[in-house]
């Protein structure tokens, strides 16, 4: 992988300094042994990995570490995240953080915010204008009140599932 030049006077570690191909290029044995690693990291927390295996996983314990504190700081426990495994598939800033702020903005208060991952953990792996905001606008269009629309999502967190609605 090539990360470009550096001068003498700014020798900044590699990782600081990505490329365009930064991640893309990963030989076979390395994805391996990350893998091996993260799944050992995960196994140490109590947190069974097999349903992991086909998923795009980060390649560093530091990026998974940062996920599974992430949805810890959240309120979920290591039980929560045995039951949906998948959610560690989920990158922080591009998926969790923008699904979390927009289901704060449409009226989930952010101290339940971890109670509505844990019961439609799915949700994080929604895209928040292709799949989120059509299924709000179709309940704005059923006459749900702007103001309730948080409280009809936490009691039927399923609805967040459809796609394809439209007003």
């Amino acid at each position: 992988v090539y990360y470009g030049t550096q001068s003498s006077a700014s020798k900044l570690p590699e990782y600081e300094m990505p490329s365009v191909t930064w991640g893309v290029i990963q030989g076979r044995k390395e994805k391996l042994v990350s893998r091996v690693i993260i799944f050992d990291y995960l196994k140490g927390l109590g947190i069974i990995p097999d349903q992991l295996h086909d998923l795009e996983l980060p390649s560093t314990v530091d990026v998974m570490r940062e996920r599974v504190e992430f949805l810890q700081k959240l309120g979920l426990t290591v039980d929560d995240i045995n039951n949906y495994p998948l959610m560690l598939g989920c990158s922080v800033r591009k998926n969790m953080i923008p699904v979390l702020g927009y289901l704060e903005k449409i009226g989930i208060a952010r101290p339940k915010l971890g109670g509505f991952v844990k019961n439609y953990p799915q949700v994080l792996h929604a895209s928040v204008i292709v799949e989120l905001a059509p299924v709000v606008k179709f309940l704005r269009g059923l006459d749900v009140e702007k103001d309730d629309i948080g409280y009809v999502l936490q009691k039927y967190p399923e609805l967040l599932g459809f796609s394809g609605l439209s007003c």
